[in-house]
């Protein structure tokens, strides 16, 4: 099991456990959680925050059995292990299904002296239906990936036995035995401004009016925001609950690798590491014994073979930490360092647990620093040979990897998604050209926030008739230089030029692009890429059943076995990918 534990320079004999959530709430959560940890900490609390296993960095996939009484054994191992260091006087504080797990793990558990609940779930079934809800927002159809009775929630797939599980969860009887002291954060209702659920709790439960709720998990995580108030009665709670008597000393263990088992059975050697002179912070995946290459012949293209790598470097989703959209950073770094590839999962400054670069609380997926990071992390993976290595981004992190592609000399770079490209001529606080199309904006004015809006509802209706089928046909069969004459006289920037850089300065490039982003890049300049296929090892792949995101199930694996063929090669040499995908080269 992965965790962070903060230990104050004056320990006060407190010990905080921070339970998760998981899915998107798990990821609004890291940031949230470092937040509370540093607070808490700066007051005397030894803090420690995990993942469960089968989530973060942690060891395992949710499709192990009985994960539900591994990630109770998992909050008794945290509380063990603070009790171990020196803490005598126990906290829990969980958020939204976090809450619920720490309620139960309360009461099943005991030995707990206060326990949080931050606008908790009462009842796992309300997880598990609004997680659904969710997943209906990026795609109208069922995702083949879940007909066996699980859950597909946004990221994740939810096995069948893990979403009884789940749904089993209720704290809002009177069955559960919590401690005495029991801090309830919960939203207001609009109309009384009181709690919205003031019989939730044990008796004498405090409650408290939160004001972070919307702004923490009611949007993406790119525009998320911890609430000072939230947090400042967090403390209050825990300083006021009784404290340890005497001198108190904490002594944490601290491990400095771990073995993890790979998808493909090899097991790899973990590390968490620090680089760079701000102590940018990543962990480095290796081989735990020598391995004699890839699986596979190198994939071949018009102008040569993709090179080996021997590391890949990660680069942030967004505002997402180093574990990556679905947790498929944590489960590729993984399989690709069992086949010989040293990866890096970091974090870029300001994002994850890498140091802040702005006000606590507030994400930038786009910081002015970005360059500079990936520069020192390309350093610190092969400082003797930049050629060696790749770069990968999805989103934020496909224009980071663009943009430091040329500046840093690395081997190869393979982007999922990018909304942005770097321009021709980048200025130091830019943040690229927006590629045509895009729904995104800066929310920054009422119009603004109604365009994307509607262009946002505008995709789900159309990724909903493509779902069905429906016009298809009509699309596949339309020659590409009728897209090319449709965008004629529009004007404005060509994306191609931003891949044409890359590929220019010697570096293999691997794009790969959803129906949002191909319209924007590849659509009507069919001709120009396959100008750019000429010029270097470069290959673009359309696969239509990509969100943008990674959180539909279907498009991340079809996503994922067209990269895993650009990395690890192919039996023939040949760029295949799953049937339904474009790919020019």
């Amino acid at each position: 099991m992965f965790g962070w534990v903060h230990v104050p320079d004056q320990p006060t004999g407190r010990g905080v456990v921070l339970c998760p959530s998981v899915g998107l709430e798990g990821e609004a959560c890291q940031m949230a959680y470092r937040v509370l940890a540093e607070d808490l900490c700066e007051v005397g609390c030894t803090v420690l925050r995990f993942d469960y296993h089968g989530t973060g960095d942690s060891t395992g996939v949710l499709t192990e059995p009985d994960r539900m009484a591994e990630w109770m054994a998992d909050i008794g191992g945290c509380l063990d292990y603070l009790r171990q260091a020196g803490a005598s006087r126990l906290h829990l504080v969980g958020a939204r299904l976090g809450a619920t797990l720490a309620a139960q793990a309360a009461s099943d558990q005991g030995g707990v002296d206060s326990l949080t609940l931050w606008y908790p779930w009462t009842k796992g079934s309300q997880f598990v239906r609004y997680q659904r809800a969710l997943r209906r927002m990026y795609a109208v159809s069922d995702d083949p990936e879940a007909t066996d009775g699980g859950t597909e929630i946004p990221g994740f797939v939810l096995p069948a036995a893990l979403t009884a599980e789940v749904r089993e969860l209720d704290t809002s009887g009177g069955d559960l035995v919590l401690p005495s002291s029991v801090l309830v954060i919960d939203a207001a209702d609009p109309e009384t401004g009181e709690v919205i659920r003031p019989e939730y709790g044990p008796p004498g439960s405090v409650r408290s009016v939160g004001t972070g709720a919307d702004a923490l998990f009611g949007v993406e995580l790119m525009r998320a925001s911890v609430s000072d108030q939230d947090i400042a009665t967090i403390r209050s709670f825990i300083l006021g609950c009784p404290a340890a008597e005497g001198t108190v000393a904490v002594h944490p263990t601290i491990r400095s690798s771990a073995r993890v088992d790979s998808s493909v059975g090899a097991a790899v050697t973990e590390r968490p590491v620090f680089f760079g002179p701000d102590g940018l912070f990543g962990i480095l995946a290796e081989p735990e014994e020598p391995v004699g290459g890839h699986q596979g012949q190198r994939v071949h293209t018009t102008r040569g073979s993709v090179p080996t790598f021997g590391a890949a470097l990660f680069l942030n989703a967004g505002s997402l930490h180093h574990v990556g959209p679905g947790r498929q950073w944590v489960e590729l770094s993984r399989k690709w360092a069992a086949s010989g590839v040293r990866c890096l999962r970091m974090d870029i400054g300001g994002i994850g647990d890498s140091p802040a670069t702005g006000p606590p609380g507030i994400l930038s997926s786009y910081p002015p620093s970005a360059r500079d990071d990936v520069a020192c992390a390309v350093d610190y993976l092969a400082p003797d040979d930049a050629g060696q290595v790749v770069l990968l981004g999805l989103c934020s992190g496909a224009y980071h990897s663009l943009l430091a592609a040329p500046s840093t000399g690395v081997g190869g770079v393979a982007v999922l998604n990018p909304m942005r490209l770097p321009a021709s001529e980048q200025g130091p606080d830019s943040m690229g050209d927006l590629i045509d199309g895009a729904p995104v904006g800066s929310w920054d004015t009422p119009e603004e926030q109604e365009r994307v809006v509607a262009e946002a509802s505008r995709r789900r209706f159309l990724g909903g008739l493509r779902d069905k089928g429906l016009f298809t046909p009509l699309v596949r069969h339309l020659p590409d230089r009728v897209w090319w004459a449709a965008r004629l006289g529009k004007g404005g920037k060509d994306p191609v030029d931003a891949l044409r850089r890359v590929v220019d300065h010697g570096a293999s490039l691997f794009v790969i692009l959803g129906p949002d982003e191909w319209p924007g890049i590849g659509r009507g300049r069919e001709h120009e890429l396959r100008q750019v296929a000429r010029t270097g090892v470069f290959a673009i792949t359309y696969v239509p059943t990509l969100d943008h995101s990674f959180h539909v199930a279907s498009g991340r694996k079809d996503a994922l076995t067209v990269l895993d063929e650009w990395i690890l090669g192919t039996p023939d040499g040949t760029l295949v990918g799953p049937e339904g995908t474009k790919i020019i080269s």
